[in-house]
């Protein structure tokens, strides 16, 4: 059976309440009717002594006066048992009930009960003998009402339980309300641990009171976007499993595919009159060369590969990738231009890398371009690879004033399988991004006044990098002295 929480918290804090307020208010109230008995005793004793120490005749009218002071019903008997005087006509000596007469005022109390003409009442006697006066007294009977006596215990009762109620509502309000303030976070805690389990990892709206109940929504969001990290990576490592499962069976027929029209180029070159001045042919062939890479990178992607480090100029990497893009772009209508310096800009880095991260988003560029020209019947469409050096860094920037990404791959454009080609794989920018962090670089896109760029920072003096990169030349140079 479930048992909520909030009741957990209200039930035992009203009950608690509940008791704590019902004995004080118990307490309270008993003492108040002892308080009242006490005060309505005392009251009837000194009406008692005045009557007692007297010096004028006890009469009906000075009883009945004596009525009005606390409500009590007097009568009086002398020695011979008749009535000489009453509050109540209609009292006879008959009437009047046998009782222990008390020695003194001093004696009463309320206790001692008997009924009159169908009331009850609380009964004493005492004698009185009041001085000078002819006939002397006699025995003095005190009926006090039990109805009145009630009543007024009710009146001295009534507010503390009236007091006690007030408060036992406040608290009970107090607990509902206490119990609601907690149970409410913990309730959109436990939804959000729920959402979590459906596989939904957005973070929830924290609490405003700074309490555990925050630290543990914090605690929960960090959760969700550790499990949210975990899963991106867990389905992108089934992908690159899927891949290179995949790729297994047709890589090496696309290998053997492009070294035999390689080799076919070669054997055409040397039959052709002019094979070796054929700057198609030479274009051809290097991009066979570069199809090779491309399809042991591809495959390659996220695995552990050893590097071939060396000192490059990156204005002459970009400068003979040139010819192997600028058809591509002739073929569509972009203008291919570029700022390149002219001193040479030395970093070290891989080869390969490098000419695949400027091959892709060359190509990129030129393809996204080539678009809008179509879409939007413009001549202007254009694509700038530029390098600058600024410190310890180069930049290589690559601009087009194409439409650029769309908004849902906006946030993760540099992750595997991500495209909005219909023909596309998603791994060009992914290869990209892995070619930028093995150089311990950084790549960044942005959308500016209609243009897209991508800039892509490299250090010239990685400490690790260099380091590598001389005990590469120094490898090197020392099988160079032993050949």
């Amino acid at each position: 059976m479930k048992w909520p929480l909030r009741y957990q918290i209200m039930l035992p804090m009203t009950l608690l309440m509940l008791a704590t307020v019902l004995g004080l208010s118990t307490f309270h109230a008993y003492q108040a009717a002892a308080q009242q008995r006490a005060m309505t005793e005392d009251q009837i004793r000194s009406i008692v002594r005045t009557l007692a120490d007297s010096s004028f005749p006890l009469t009906d009218n000075v009883l009945k006066q004596m009525k009005g002071l606390a409500g009590t019903e007097f009568a009086l008997v002398d020695n011979a048992g008749r009535l000489q005087a009453a509050t109540r006509r209609d009292w006879s000596a008959t009437d009047l009930p046998r009782v222990e007469v008390l020695a003194g005022p001093a004696d009463l109390r309320l206790t001692d009960s008997t009924r009159i003409a169908g009331r009850s009442y609380f009964h004493a006697a005492f004698r009185v003998e009041p001085r000078g006066i002819s006939p002397p007294g006699g025995l003095l009977h005190i009926f006090y009402p039990e109805e009145l006596f009630q009543q007024q215990r009710r009146d001295a009762i009534l507010p503390t339980l009236a007091i006690g109620s007030l408060a036992l509502l406040l608290m009970a309000a107090a607990a509902i309300v206490i119990a609601a303030r907690v149970s409410r976070p913990l309730n959109r805690l436990r939804e959000q641990v729920g959402r979590i389990a459906e596989g939904q990892f957005d973070p929830m709206p924290l609490p405003v009171n700074d309490d555990e109940i925050r630290e543990l929504s914090v605690d929960v969001n960090r959760m969700a976007t550790m499990l949210a990290s975990y899963e991106a990576t867990i389905r992108q490592t089934e992908q690159m499993r899927t891949l290179g499962q995949l790729g297994g069976a047709f890589a090496h027929q696309l290998r053997n595919s492009a070294t035999g029209a390689r080799m076919a180029l070669d054997i055409h070159r040397e039959e052709c009159p002019h094979g070796d001045q054929s700057e198609s042919l030479e274009v051809s062939t290097r991009q066979l060369i570069l199809m090779e890479k491309y399809i042991q990178r591809f495959l390659s992607l996220g695995a552990r590969r050893s590097r071939v480090l060396e000192q490059l100029n990156l204005v002459e990497v970009i400068e003979e990738l040139l010819p192997l893009v600028g058809p591509a772009a002739k073929h569509v209508g972009v203008h291919l231009l570029t700022e390149l310096p002219e001193e040479p800009i030395t970093i070290c880095g891989e080869r390969d890398g490098l000419e695949h991260l400027t091959m892709n988003l060359l190509l990129n560029g030129i393809e996204a371009a080539s678009e809008a020209l179509a879409s939007a019947n413009r001549d202007d469409a254009r694509v700038c690879i530029a390098v600058a050096s600024a410190g310890s860094f180069v930049t290589l920037t690559v601009e087009d004033n194409g439409s650029g990404p769309p908004p849902d791959t906006e946030l993760s454009l540099f992750e595997s399988f991500v495209t909005s080609k219909p023909d596309g794989v998603g791994l060009g920018l992914a290869i990209a991004k892995q070619v930028v962090t093995d150089h311990h670089g950084n790549i960044t896109w942005s959308r500016e006044n209609g243009t897209t760029r991508f800039r892509v920072e490299l250090p010239t003096s990685s400490q690790s990098m260099s380091s590598e990169c001389a005990a590469k030349e120094g490898d090197r140079r020392v099988e160079t002295a032993r050949s």
